[in-house]
Order: structure tokens, then sequence, then C-alpha cells
């Protein structure tokens, strides 16, 4: 079975980490990590720069396994979507970013996997997304340990755009990383 796993890093979606694979060998890369139970965020800098360095050398062994890592620049579009409707409530227009980033993603797993039977797996911090995402399984890591995956993939692209982190050039092919802002844009009706 094909899944796909999603997290997310930063405020407002800014950047989400999509594994996509067969469950099978997302559950090898999970093996190859030094730590079972990861939360980026809770580990000091030295941790983190470990998991992130062993997650990559785990996942570059499976051909099946896709790292696609997403910038949403979602704040910056609700930004532009607040100056050009004034009356519309801010909840009204955060949802409607919701549902154009669920049709991003959506596609994005589409590119990848080549048809709808996939299982997605997604942190629990996705539940707005959930109405558009038929089918979607919202776990918390403590339940479905792939998220964890996910999360190391996009605390690893928030650090790359930050400068505080560099991929090396042995893991630079790995990872598909796509700024989505123009498409979200495009989605809610700003151009």
């Amino acid at each position: 079975m094909w899944t796909a796993v999603l997290d997310t890093s930063g405020a407002d979606f800014e950047f989400i980490g999509v594994i996509l694979g067969r469950r099978s060998e997302l559950k090898r890369v999970l093996q190859g990590l030094p730590e079972k139970r990861i939360h980026m965020r809770d580990f000091s800098r030295r941790r983190r720069s470990r998991v992130a360095r062993a997650f990559l050398r785990s996942a570059s062994y499976y051909r099946s396994v896709s790292l696609v890592s997403v910038r949403t620049r979602m704040r910056e579009v609700l930004a532009e979507l607040r100056l050009k409707m004034r009356f519309v409530p801010s909840t009204k227009l955060r949802n409607m970013c919701y549902k154009a980033l669920a049709q991003i993603l959506i596609s994005i797993i589409n590119q990848y996997v080549g048809h709808l039977n996939v299982e997605v797996v997604a942190d629990a911090e996705f539940k707005p997304l959930q109405s558009v995402f038929r089918g979607i399984k919202l776990l918390r890591a403590e339940i479905e340990p792939l998220i964890s995956l996910a999360d190391v993939l996009a605390w690893l692209d928030n650090n790359v755009a930050k400068g505080a982190w560099t991929l090396s050039k042995k893991y630079e092919h790995l990872v598909t990383r796509l700024d989505v802002k123009d498409c979200l844009r495009m989605l809610v009706g700003l151009g």
C-alpha cells in the first residue's frame, strides 16, 4: 500500500513535509533513525542534526520513497487577501486558503503516486484541511510513528530556507523543494 505522510513546520503551514512511498519501506526508513519518537522541536540542536543526517541517509536507500518539501508562504497570501477583502471575516479567508492548500497537496500526492488509492496520514495540525482530504487519517506521532519522518523533512526545509542548515551535495537530489505561493494565490482568486 502507498502511503503519504504529512507534517508541518512553522506558523500557518509555512513548510510541509510530504513523504510518499510504500508503507513497508517507510517503516524501514524509520528504523534507520537513532530515535523512535521524533519531534524535532523538542530536541537539542545537536540531536536534531544527528536525526536529520540519519533520516537522509536512511531515505536514500529506497527508490520508491519520495521526499517533497512544500513551502506555502500562506501568511503572505492571507495578508494579501485581507488587503483585498477587508470586510470578509479572517476565518473565512483562512478557510479559503486551507481549501486551496489541500487541493495543492492532493495534486502533489497524485503527481508522485499516480492514483488516488493512497493512505494519507497527517499530524493533527492538519485538521483544518480535513474537509477537502476525504479519508485522511489525522494522528499524533505517538499513535503513528511514520509522522516523525515528515516532521524531520519539514524541519529540514524550514532550516534550509533560513540558512541554518545546508543539504550536502550527496543528499540534495533526494528532496524536491516546491514553493506553491503562486498556485495558492491563484486558487484563492488573487491572480
